[in-house]
C-alpha cells in the first residue's frame, strides 16, 4: 500500500480526542464535521488544490485509524470537485488516480 504524504499527522487528532470521554462514536462524529469544516475554510480562502488533497490525505490516515468514518474521504472529494474549476478537477483527478491503491483497500 502507499505511504500517506501527511502519515502522522493522524496522531495530532488522536491526541486532541483523548481528553474526552464521550463514546467512539461521537469523537467519530466531531473529526468528521471538524474535517467538512475546515475543508469549508479551505474552500472559501481559496487553498491550492495541493492544500484541499493534503487534507483528504490526512483523512485518509485518519480512517485508517478508526477516528473518523471511512467514507469521510469520499465525502471530501466529492464537495472538493463541486466547487472547483474543471481545470482544477483535473488536478484532482489525478491524485485520485495517483492513490487508487488506498480507494481500493478493505478499508474502504
Amino acid at each position: 500500500a502507499p505511504t500517506l504524504p501527511a502519515s502522522n499527522d493522524f496522531e495530532t487528532v488522536k491526541e486532541s480526542l483523548s481528553g474526552f470521554s464521550v463514546s467512539e462514536t461521537e469523537k467519530k462524529a466531531a473529526v468528521d464535521q471538524g474535517f467538512r469544516d475546515a475543508l469549508r475554510t479551505f474552500l472559501v480562502d481559496k487553498k491550492s488544490v495541493d492544500d484541499l488533497t493534503s487534507l483528504v490525505s490526512t483523512s485518509v490516515a485518519c480512517s485508517r485509524q478508526e477516528l473518523c468514518g471511512t467514507t469521510l474521504p469520499f465525502t471530501l472529494l466529492a464537495d472538493v470537485l463541486d466547487c472547483l474549476t474543471l481545470d482544477q478537477c483535473m488536478a484532482v483527478f489525478q491524485y485520485i488516480e495517483n492513490w487508487v491503491d488506498w480507494w481500493l483497500e478493505k478499508h474502504f
